[in-house]
């Protein structure tokens, strides 16, 4: 199938056409921690999600350059770089510097979506009169964020018709830099970006467009529509036409893909040690429990299904779930009495005593969530004292950060704090508030 010779925004006037960026932060948290600490510049850093934790989640540049890459074990890191100096994640300032980050997108222009904790896409076709063309828009960008987070902090820009443009040529850009992908080279770019690189083909996509022939994008304007249906369905092959062409998919129109409100919220960790401690588990399930309460309560939502998990060091699965009838709940202290029930009931057999295995891993969800909205109110005097009395401490909380008022059954017990995700999954939730 020959490929269509104009997209409907190639033949309008160009201060019409749509114009999108995509900002990438280069080595994001490594960075921030150089920037807040001037003697690890210049030297191999590497983030780690805790102290003790053996996986690099964040390499600096220097480390990059020593062949350092994200998601490495730290073993693995050392060998390629000796003298890596390792830090701890502190998530709370990480995402406090996104915010800040957010807060110049905005003012740059009104149309900003989050695509991950480091990466944004800014729509630009309705600042073209403020910005004439891509180098001064990225040196507006560049004197704004070095101004707010340090001039240590680098980023690289992508700029195209269209958001898979903005992110291909974000990943074509070196860093400190910017690269626009125009009507004149994006045929070229195509035909050099391997399918693996295009967001949204995961490996087994790739594996099968390899053995069909298929290594690089623009290979793909030379399949006719009935092949590719044939060999990935419906849905795909309309997706790897758009892709072939250049054009925008399913997996980036962020604003398509917006729910009227989560489905349900839920919290895990994987534990600093293997435990039979149940006293120990009970509280991690209370941690995890108050942290996904939170959540829910400030977005104003109720669940009726409540349920916990927990994995030993064997593989082997534990956990229950409850549905509540004409009930909903979002109070921590109902939600984990509920869970510690099904939690007994497991292990009656064995409480007070040892569990039966080390525990690793605990999770807990709160599901069928509805707005507060929709829900009956309950007048009885204790349900409204409960419900005032976590409103205090919400508010608090929200102000000094979650945990600065909790329960004494965290007594004695190194509390997890919530983080933020790579990818930011719950962004709409995590941006909501900026204080």
């Amino acid at each position: 199938m020959d490929r269509e010779l104009a997209t409907p925004s190639e033949t309008l006037p160009e201060a019409l056409r749509p114009w999108f960026a995509l900002i990438d932060m280069n080595s994001y948290f490594a960075t921030l921690e150089q920037q807040a600490n001037p003697y690890l510049r210049g030297k191999p850093v590497g983030i780690l999600k805790e102290s003790g934790r053996s996986c690099v989640i964040s390499a600096s540049k220097e480390a990059k350059a020593l062949g350092v890459h994200t998601g490495e074990y730290l073993g693995e890191a050392r060998k390629k770089a000796p003298h890596l100096i390792t830090i701890p994640a502190d998530f709370d300032r990480y995402f406090h510097n996104t915010k800040q980050l957010h807060s110049i997108f905005t003012e740059l222009s009104p149309d900003v979506d989050l695509f991950s904790l480091d990466e944004a896409f800014i729509e630009l076709t309705s600042c073209r009169t403020l910005y004439p063309d891509a180098r001064s828009f990225f040196e507006v960008t560049q004197k704004r964020i070095q101004e707010k987070l340090g001039s240590w902090v680098t980023f690289s820009m992508g700029l195209g018709a269209n958001r898979l443009q903005a992110k291909l040529g974000s990943e074509l850009s070196v860093p400190n830099s910017y690269f626009e992908i125009t009507p004149a080279n994006l045929d070229a770019v195509l035909a050099e970006t391997k399918v693996e690189q295009i967001c949204g083909i995961g490996f087994r996509l790739a594996k099968r467009l390899q053995l069909l022939g298929i290594t690089h994008v623009y290979q793909l304007n030379f399949c006719d529509d009935e092949y590719l249906t044939k060999h990935f369905g419906p849905f795909w092959s309309r997706q790897l036409r758009l892709i072939g062409q250049g054009q925008e998919t399913h997996f980036l129109d962020l604003r398509s893909q917006a729910q009227e409100h989560m489905k349900s919220v839920s919290r895990s960790k994987t534990l600093f040690f293997a435990t039979r401690d149940s006293k120990y588990v009970e509280q991690m399930i209370y941690n995890l429990t108050e942290d996904m309460c939170f959540k829910a309560r400030r977005m104003k939502l109720v669940g009726c299904d409540v349920g916990f998990s927990l994995r030993d060091t064997n593989g082997q699965h534990w956990g229950g779930r409850t549905h509540l009838r004409q009930r909903w709940v979002s109070q921590t202290n109902e939600v984990f009495s509920l869970l510690n029930t099904i939690f007994h009931d497991i292990y009656q057999s064995y409480l007070p005593r040892e569990l039966p295995s080390k525990i690793i891993k605990v999770g807990v969800w709160l599901g069928g969530l509805r707005p507060c909205s929709e829900i009956p109110l309950c007048w009885l005097p204790e349900s409204q004292k409960q419900a005032q009395v976590f409103a205090a401490i919400d508010k608090v909380n929200e102000k000094h950060g979650l945990y600065t008022v909790t329960s004494g059954k965290l007594l004695n017990f190194r509390i997890v704090k919530p983080e933020v995700t790579g990818y930011l999954g719950d962004k709409t939730y995590q941006m909501q508030f900026t204080g």
